[in-house]
């Protein structure tokens, strides 16, 4: 990514503040600037905020628990590990083409395991090689290996009172990488299924641990892509050409600590209340085919409770009621009141490959049913009175 606007000023200064204990209202200077920049803000990220650092903080603690297919980041052979030459530059706009153009160039020390020894930012060491990616993550090729890198930011330290630790750098040093033994297939269907990113400033609470990651997909014959993201409920996913606001930091955590790829739809909480980025979900409340439906109800002390719903007619009257509303864009929705909140649902949406769906039927909200983009009126209440018949009242 090249140049810093608005977004991207915040958020390297929200990086920043917790640690150094600026004490910045980092919530008050995003709401500035998008009312300046007439961006859509989405008040359902605000509503599961709690819920998303609880699931960040999981994620980052099971990647600190390394299995036997974990590399660790030392080499303790003490032989310097191999280099490669990082373009910085433009791909060709020619569909097609694998022609790259750089601009600048650098050396960057891969480990023994193929990762950069040292990292210090979420953007990618170097642009496709062999791919015109403008419009894809990914590409439609199944890749021949991939190799996740994962670099400490930010961690939690031990002790009965845990405090956020700060680690050393930029560049961060590599705690672990994994490479992938099967799934590859599935690696490329999952990340060519995310969006491109909307241009939403979110509200973004700071996880007490945070984690970069680069991912290396090998294609052969010198062909290759790089995938970058970080943990944090407002990072990006890039691969230097092509931007995407989903969310994909959880699965890169479960493939570095397992080994595999489990796809979205093994995530670390079962009711995340965000959406995770999917393709067509800026134009469709529930875009693709349906493979299972799960509804979350809050818990008194405040959790939610998943119910995947069994009945296939269920499901399919869940998503044929949703299907019949008509969507628009979310803008600012601000919350109508607060006792509502007592009866919100969230109803998951999950897909063979991709990334799921996150549709809110929250009373609290401006509109009966949001997601992190959209919002639909529902004058006669149906989605609700689906979810509730699915789930026998």
């Amino acid at each position: 990514m090249t140049g810093i606007d608005d977004e991207g000023l915040i958020r390297r200064l929200q990086a920043s503040g917790p640690v150094s204990g600026l004490g910045v209202d980092f919530d008050a200077v995003a709401a500035e600037v998008g009312r300046r920049r007439r961006v859509r803000r989405g008040a359902l990220a605000m509503g599961g905020s709690a819920l998303t650092v609880l699931a960040l903080v999981v994620g980052s603690q099971v990647v600190s628990r390394p299995s036997a297919s974990v590399i660790a980041s030392g080499d303790s052979s003490g032989r310097p590990g191999p280099t490669r030459v990082a373009a910085s530059g433009a791909v060709s706009s020619a569909r097609g083409s694998a022609v790259v153009q750089p601009t600048t160039q650098q050396q960057v020390a891969l480990d023994a395991s193929g990762c950069p020894a040292a990292w210090g930012a979420p953007d990618v060491p170097e642009l496709p090689v062999g791919f015109d990616l403008a419009d894809a993550l990914v590409p439609s090729d199944i890749p021949a290996a991939v190799t996740i890198c994962r670099y400490a930011v930010r961690a939690l330290s031990d002790g009965p009172t845990p405090s956020t630790v700060a680690a050393s750098g930029p560049p961060y040093q590599l705690t672990a990488s994994g490479r992938l033994g099967g799934g590859l297939e599935r690696v490329r269907d999952d990340l060519r299924l995310v969006r491109r990113s909307a241009g939403v400033i979110r509200p973004c609470p700071v996880a007490p641990s945070a984690s970069y990651y680069v991912a290396l997909l090998d294609y052969g014959s010198g062909r290759h892509v790089w995938v970058a993201t970080q943990d944090s409920p407002c990072a990006e996913t890039t691969n230097g050409t092509f931007t995407s606001d989903a969310l994909v930091a959880g699965v890169f955590a479960q493939a570095v600590s397992g080994g595999s790829w489990a796809g979205f739809g093994a995530p670390v909480s079962a009711c995340e209340p965000t959406s995770l980025g999917r393709l067509g979900t800026d134009r469709q409340l529930v875009p693709g085919d349906v493979t299972r439906v799960t509804v979350c109800r809050p818990r008194v002390d405040g959790g939610m409770v998943p119910s995947v719903v069994g009945s296939a007619a269920g499901a399919a009257a869940i998503v044929a009621a949703l299907r019949a509303l008509t969507p628009e864009s979310l803008g600012d929705c601000p919350v109508t009141g607060a006792g509502g909140r007592r009866e919100a649902i969230y109803v998951v949406v999950s897909f063979a490959a991709g990334p799921d769906q996150v549709v809110a039927l929250d009373p609290s909200l401006c509109a009966p049913v949001t997601t992190d983009l959209l919002k639909a009126a529902d004058p006669s209440g149906s989605v609700r009175a689906a979810v509730l018949s699915a789930l026998g009242g």
